[in-house]
């Protein structure tokens, strides 16, 4: 029977962005009534993601292992001691929350106190008052919390069901109150120390989400290598949700772990997409889509270009230029970055962002780019290349044919959907209106601000 834990949970409510977080690793996920857990913009009831978490996957002795958190959380409360998890339903391994400013020293006080007794001694960052009374949280408003996967017990979601790591995550949220880009962000800090005794070999780090923009069948998502960026949006002009109003809604990259001390840190290497109902049922698969790789470990194949690649859908739906996702429906996808090693004791640090923006519709494009489904990507070769199994087989024909039944083959698929001349034949859905991916960037306003890669760009999602 898996142990009581504290069923804590807060919510970032300081900008434009009201977010869920959990004590167990998953977030943007309202785990009290199960309904979709990040707002935008905050007060309207209207939300842009369902769930996301951090994932992590590593070889121990040739043996493929993996925490996750999606639906069904492998982590739980606590840190580890002596290697072992701690009691999860200790009362200070709840989500602790504070703000730069409090309404009087009395409530202030009082939060810090709680703050310093119980977070502080498991790894939180020390935080003091400032000579002009506020605290030196990072942001405006920070949580904070702990968890580890090494109960056995806690390993118990499909896609897992492996022996623990033996990792420890130390997570800290914090966000800014700010008229601009950064009103719309939220930063992700993960601390992640290796506490256990294996040594953890090809280790790779992700952020799953499930991306719901308003209505969840109409999304479609993309990435952006370049700028360590995954990223969902609107297919349409109307939304069920946010009518003609829909948001896009962004994961960004910005720290990843380092591939060796001496070096700089790793950037994205993966970004993989599946639909609702295809996702990976086993530790296998997920350790793959963590690496960019289909369910049955092979890269997938770009159908505009021929070129494997581990990015899904890294072209422009604005320029309406590359492979872009053409099929609205139920996506969710995986930012991976890897591979790196983990010795007992070591510990990495990796930052994301959660970031949303408004755009105009008159940006939409008004169809996908024509793509050949032949040459320099045979038939055979697109078949053979793009068959899968499992988990990404839906969402892996990609810009070159509409999902498939899983009763028939991809070669048959290909060819219903592939015109005499080579050319899909394509829905006549509009193509998505991204604004250019722009960093959530702009000057910084006071002494502590995000990263420079962020506050350099001053732009659009």
């Amino acid at each position: 029977m898996t142990p009581a834990i504290v069923d804590n949970s807060q919510r970032i409510d300081v900008n434009r962005i009201g977010m869920f977080v959990t004590n167990t690793g998953s977030f943007a996920w309202d785990k009290t009534t199960l309904v979709a857990g990040l707002e935008f913009p905050r007060g309207s009831g209207k939300t842009a993601v369902f769930a996301a978490g951090p994932w992590i996957g590593a070889m121990v002795g040739g043996e493929t292992r993996v925490a996750l958190s999606e639906y069904s959380d492998e982590y739980g409360p606590g840190s580890m001691i002596g290697g072992a998890p701690d009691d999860p339903s200790r009362p200070e391994y709840k989500v602790y929350k504070l703000n730069r400013v409090y309404s009087s020293a009395a409530e202030r006080d009082a939060a810090l106190a709680d703050y310093n007794a119980g977070a502080v001694p498991h790894g939180a960052p020390a935080i003091t008052v400032q000579p002009d009374g506020s605290l030196d949280v990072p942001g405006d408003q920070m949580t904070w919390c702990v968890y580890n996967d090494a109960d056995p017990r806690s390993h118990g979601n499909r896609a897992g069901q492996t022996q623990p790591l033996g990792v420890e995550v130390q997570e800290t949220f914090y966000a800014y109150d700010d008229p601009g880009p950064l009103g719309n962000t939220v930063f992700l800090r993960f601390k992640i120390f290796n506490k256990g005794a294996n040594f953890l070999e090809q280790t790779y780090v992700g952020l799953w989400s499930d991306p719901d923009v308003g209505g969840a069948l109409d999304d479609l998502v993309g990435a952006d290598p370049g700028r360590s960026l995954g990223f969902a949006y609107n297919a349409y002009g109307l939304d069920a949700i946010y009518a003609s109003a829909a948001p896009a809604v962004g994961f960004d990259l910005l720290r990843g772990p380092l591939a060796s001390p001496s070096g700089p840190p790793l950037g994205l290497t993966a970004i993989t997409s599946y639909i609702n109902g295809t996702d990976p049922n086993d530790a296998s698969k997920s350790y793959r889509a963590l690496q960019g790789l289909d369910a049955s470990g092979n890269p997938f194949v770009d159908p505009t270009t021929g070129l494997t690649t581990r990015f899904m859908f890294p072209g422009d739906p604005l320029a309406g230029t590359g492979w872009i996702d053409v099929t609205p429906t139920d996506h969710r996808f995986l930012l991976g970055s890897g591979p790196f090693s983990l010795s007992p004791g070591e510990s990495e640090d990796i930052e994301y962002a959660a970031t949303t923006t408004k755009f105009k519709r008159s940006s939409i494009v008004a169809r996908p780019p024509r793509v050949r489904c032949r040459q320099p990507v045979s038939r055979s070769r697109t078949a053979s290349r793009m068959q899968t199994s499992g988990a990404m087989s839906a969402s892996r024909a990609g810009a070159c044919s509409a999902p498939s039944s899983s009763r028939r083959s991809r070669s048959e698929s290909m060819r219903d959907r592939c015109s005499s001349n080579g050319d899909p034949i394509r829905p006549e859905a509009s193509a998505p209106p991204w604004p250019g991916p722009e960093r959530c960037g702009m000057k910084q306003r006071a002494s502590s601000r995000p990263s420079s890669r962020i506050s350099r760009r001053a732009g659009r999602l």
